[in-house]
Order: structure tokens, then sequence, then C-alpha cells
């Protein structure tokens, strides 16, 4: 049995531009003042909580919804529909969990209604204090085959000039919320509640159904997959990251994957390193082998050693390349990092929070600036029009500013978004895995950049070149080609506000785009390429300060956790010409046996580097190492398991 990670599936947000709460959190990473463990309450190992927010939820003092001038009655609600409880159809709804931020000595009458308004059809009371509490109904709700959707909420009176209603105010679920104040009725005599999930929230109330022992246990249900495309054949420590939902009433620690292949099928039972929680969603570290190049189906069949009685099949696309031909390819990934000039701060955060953890890899990693929204932007916006792209259209999940590595999920990330490849800036002491993850991440294709500058008329001639393994890419799907000019050390007034707060100097400015937002097709996914583009250049731009970076891309036919960037070149404007990425005459071949990294071929200096970046001596190694061989003007970075 094998044993991997679990990792939380809260998003942590860093930002320079957070301000100070004057709401004091009633409890941190789960637990109160008194360090006792504290979540939305649920009695017993055959309970759970459904609802809109998580178990976990912060409650804040004196937040949220309130502050009449005088005691004012209130009312709040959540509406369930068939999506929410039709898989616990049998069992009963005891008791709700409710989120309360106003003063100790209140009283809440909890509330069962098949419509809003409309009466009460179930009712109970307790009192209430700061944070949750558990209230029961006088009388169990069945949940039965024929309910559609009901409300549950609770009326409470909130104390003058206090607030008690506490709110979530992220993973909005439309028209699920309601609230009603005291003499808001309508003519007729009932009381008018209002949708308010746009204005404040979701409302912290959940519902707590029973079952019988076991009922509804072993109910694991997979959300997404998240993997990196290009696995090496073979390679069992390659991974994936699952989005799985518990919607059993026992905890997970066991889960048992079966993947297929064509005639390869793989099996295997994990035991996880922490618990997947009843109701919860969590993201789990899995291995993902590869057989080759192909579609592989993923299904999660048991959990704790039993059949999954949610059992469902993911299909994930998967291009195997082998140890000897991805050695023959030096990867150089691309950081693309978003920025606008209408956020005076950026400058602050590119220079103090982001270069400084860049720095240690420039000489290993691209760089370009998208400058959305601003007077840097490329031709109709397409900087922004990307990015948009990258979170399937989401605009609510585009932070700035922001940055992607190779357009791909960085699977090690501490920040991942769940919606894309787009990450948060990450403080430089943590950011290390991101760009280690993606160097030893392989690659099948090769870039090289050929440019003659012709001063006469301030024109460049520009070809890129390369070559694509044979045999990778199954499925006809197309590459495409991307190419930009930039400039650095680039001076102008900030946007940021009416009157400019002074000068910055930009750095990776995208002066041209030659090809479009993603790039000119390929004429082959295989074998050799080449392209060629004229340009003309601005006067004023200072040639010394420029770059040309070309690299291969997946295109826009491909969703948004799909549209990765396989390889990249970059050179210096003054240069005629950078080193292939594809080592064609001294090609080398790089594995490990008995303790060691064996390289096999022409080169000049080998560096063993183990998976935290640190440089290691090449023996009594075991595990999964980086390595990087020199050979001539070329240097490639290869990942090699040693046993």
């Amino acid at each position: 049995m094998r044993k991997n990670y679990l990792f939380s599936f809260a998003v942590t947000m860093m930002s320079l531009f957070a301000t100070t709460a004057t709401a004091q959190h009633i409890w941190e990473n789960n637990f109160n003042q008194k360090g006792e463990e504290v979540k939305a309450p649920a009695a017993s190992s055959s309970q759970m909580n459904i609802g809109y927010v998580e178990d976990e939820s912060g409650i804040y003092e004196n937040d949220g919804i309130g502050g009449f001038a005088e005691d004012t009655k209130v009312g709040a609600a959540i509406k369930l529909d068939k999506s929410t409880f039709g898989k616990y159809t049998g069992a009963k709804i005891v008791s709700l969990a409710i989120g309360y931020s106003g003063p100790t000595g209140t009283q809440a009458e909890i509330f069962f209604k098949e419509e809003l308004p409309g009466e009460n059809k179930v009712t109970g009371q307790g009192d209430i204090q700061l944070g949750w509490n558990s209230i029961d109904f006088d009388t169990p709700i069945e949940i039965t085959e024929d309910m559609e959707e009901f409300y549950v909420g609770y009326y409470a009176t909130l104390p003058a000039n206090n607030y008690g209603i506490p709110v979530q105010r992220y993973a909005i679920v439309p028209n699920s919320c309601y609230l009603w104040t005291e003499g808001e009725m309508s003519q007729d005599g009932k009381e008018l509640w209002k949708d308010w999930y746009l204005d404040y929230g979701m409302v912290m109330i959940k519902a707590t159904i029973q079952g019988e022992d076991g009922q509804f246990d072993n109910m694991l249900v997979m959300q997404n997959i998240h993997n990196h495309d290009t696995q090496i054949i073979g390679d069992e420590n390659g991974y994936a990251i699952y989005n799985v939902t518990n919607y059993g009433m026992n905890m997970i620690d066991e889960i048992g994957i079966v993947y297929e292949m064509g005639e390869n099928k793989y099996d295997q039972d994990i035991e996880l390193d922490q618990i997947i929680m009843p109701g919860t969603t969590a993201r789990v570290s899995l291995p993902i082998p590869a057989f080759g190049s192909g579609e592989m189906k993923i299904k999660m069949a048991r959990v704790n050693g039993a059949e999954n009685k949610m059992a469902n099949e993911m299909t994930i696309k998967v291009w195997g390349v082998t140890q000897e031909a991805a050695s023959k390819y030096q990867k150089r990934p691309l950081v693309e990092f978003y920025e606008t000039e209408t956020l005076a701060l950026i400058p602050q955060y590119f220079g103090e929070f982001f270069m400084p953890g860049f720095e240690p890899y420039k000489d290993r990693l691209s760089i370009i600036a998208r400058h959305c929204d601003d007077q840097f932007q490329i031709r109709d916006n397409e900087d922004l029009r990307l990015v948009l792209d990258l979170v399937n259209n989401d605009s609510t999940k585009v932070y700035m500013p922001s940055f992607t590595v190779d357009r791909m999920d960085i699977l090690a990330s501490p920040l991942k978004i769940d919606y894309g490849p787009l990450l948060n800036i990450i403080f430089p002491d943590f950011v290390s895995p991101v760009y280690d993850e993606a160097l030893a991440t392989p690659t099948f294709v090769s870039v090289n950049i050929d440019s003659n500058y012709s001063p006469e008329d301030n024109t460049a001639k520009i070809t890129v070149s390369g070559h694509i393994e044979e045999g990778v890419i199954t499925d006809g799907e197309p590459l495409f080609l991307s190419l930009f000019i930039t400039e650095s050390k680039v001076d102008a007034s900030n946007q940021a506000s009416k009157d400019p707060i002074g000068d910055y100097t930009h750095s990776n400015v995208i002066r041209l785009q030659p090809t479009p937002m993603y790039g000119d097709q390929l004429d082959n996914n295989s074998g050799d390429y080449s392209k060629t583009y004229e340009v003309e250049l601005e006067e004023d731009w200072k040639k010394e300060d420029m770059k040309i970076i070309a690299c291969i891309n997946r295109g826009e036919q491909t969703s948004h956790y799909d549209k990765e960037i396989l390889n990249t070149a970059e050179l210096d404007f003054n240069k005629s010409s950078v080193a292939d990425t594809y080592m064609k005459d001294n090609s080398v071949r790089v594995y490990g046996a008995d303790g060691k990294v064996m390289v096999e071929g022409q080169y000049d200096d080998v560096t063993v580097y183990d998976i935290a970046g640190k440089a290691v001596e090449n023996k009594d190694l075991n595990g999964y190492y980086i390595v990087r061989v020199k050979a001539g003007d070329s240097c490639t970075q290869h990942k090699v398991i040693v046993k």
C-alpha cells in the first residue's frame, strides 16, 4: 500500500492591498480562544451537515447583517434543492447548525418550510451565542423521493446597534439565501423575504441530517483532475491533483483507484496522510501512471476498502514520452506576469515580492509582462482576453497581479486557484517549488531563434525553428508558435490615478507580437518545423534592452486547463542566434542506476539537484532528482528516478 498526501482545499491569499479588519476573528485554524476545535456541529458519525458554507467557516464578532437602531426581529434562511439533498433519501433532518456573531443571550426559533413565505412545518428553539450553534427540531423531517426543494432557517431578535448574522463572501451560490426584517410585510400580511446573496454573501446555516449506521457511507465523487499532460512513460512517481467530495457520513482515509488506457490497466489502494471529512471537498495528490499517449480513464472504485457507492469515471489526456526522448530536450519555462497600471501598488509587488523569487531562476526561465487594460496592452486588449480564457471567462477568479508558468497547473503550488493555471504572487521563500516543478516537467519540443537586424531600415528578420518528437501526439492535435519582442527599462508614468503617482520603470513589456493571441498554427505536430517573420521596429525602442521570445504552445481549442506552453527559447536582440534546445549532434542519455545518475554521450559538465533545488553529490541517491547537463553552448535539464 502506498502513502500519498492530501492538501487543504482552502486557498491562501497573500495581498499587499489587504486592509486591516476591525472585527475580531473568533478562532484561527478551527480552534476557539479556549483551544477547543470549532466547526459547524454534527452530533455523531451517522450525521453530516449540508448547505453552502464550509463547516469550518470563521465567525467574526459583531460582523455581518444588523446595526438596527432598536431591537429588531430578523429571519435568515437557505433554500436546498434536490441537487443538495437528493443523495440522502430516507435520511432525517434533525437539527440546524447556525452561525451567530451577536451578543450572548439571544434565542432563535428554527424552522422548516416548504415555500417562502409560508407556514412553519416544523420548528425548534434554543439559545445562541457567538460562534456556531446547534438547535434540534422538535420533530425530525424525513427526506423523501418526492421532495424538490425546501427552506430551513431561523428567526432571532438582534439587540440594537449589534450585528449578528455572519456571512461568507466567497463561493456565492445564486438564489440560495434569503433575509426578512421585522415590519417588511405584503398587503396580504405575508412576510417579504429578499433574495440577498448578491448584496451580502452566503448566510451561515447548515442542515444536519442523520441516517442509519452505514446507510450513507462510502460516497466519494471526483470533481476534476489536474495533471501535467506530458508524462514520462513508466514513471511511477508521476502524480496528479484530484478534487474530490466526500458526500458520505463516514471519514475516508483510503482510496482504491483504477486507471485504464487501451489494454493497459492499473489498480492501486492508496492510504491518505490526512482524512477526508464527511461533507467536505479536498485536494488529494495521487499517482498517475503513463502507459503512452492517449486518453486515460480514471475511476475511484473503492473507499476504505469497500465499494464506492458514488464512483464516477473521468477521462484525461496524456502525452507519453520516453525518458530517452525527453532527455534530448532542454526545458525552458515561460512566466507570464499579469499586471495593470490601474493598480498603483503593482510595481511594489513586482519589485519586492515577485522578482526576489524569480531572480535565482532568471537564466533558466523566460518572462513577459502581460499588461491588461493600460497603455501597454496588445492590440485589442489581448492580454486581458487571454487571462479570462485561462479561468474559463469567470472574471471573479482574476487577481492582479498574478502569473502563470507555462500556462499549466502547478501541482506543488500552495496558492493554487481551482479554476485554471493562474497563480497569486507567492512570497520568495515559497516560490521555488513552483519553478522547480516547471523545470522538471518533461517536454518533447525544441525551439530555436535566429535573427538578423537591419539598422538601415530598422527591421528584423526572425526565424523560429525546432523539432517535435515523433510518435508523442497521436490524435492530430495542432501546435502553435507564439513570438514576442520585449523591452525592459521602459520609463512611463503610472496610470493609477488622475494625477500620476510618479514614474515607473517597466520590465519585459511586449513591444511586438507578430503572431495571433495563441500563435500561428504549425503545419505539422511531429518532426521539424520553421517559420520566418519580418518586423519593423520603432526608433525609440532601445535594442540593448530588448529580447526575442518564442514558444510552442497548445491552442484556443483546448480547455482552460490545457493551454500549456511546451517549450520556450529566448534571444537577446543584439545577438544573431541562440543555441537549439534540441541536442541533435551532442545528445546524451540520462538515467538512474545503482544509487547514481548515469550520463552517456558527449557533455562537459553534470550537476545533480534534489527536489528542493539543492545540489547533491552523485552517490547514494534514492528518489527523484533534476539533472543539468552542459554540452558546449547547450544546457539540458532532465527528470530522473534513481533507485
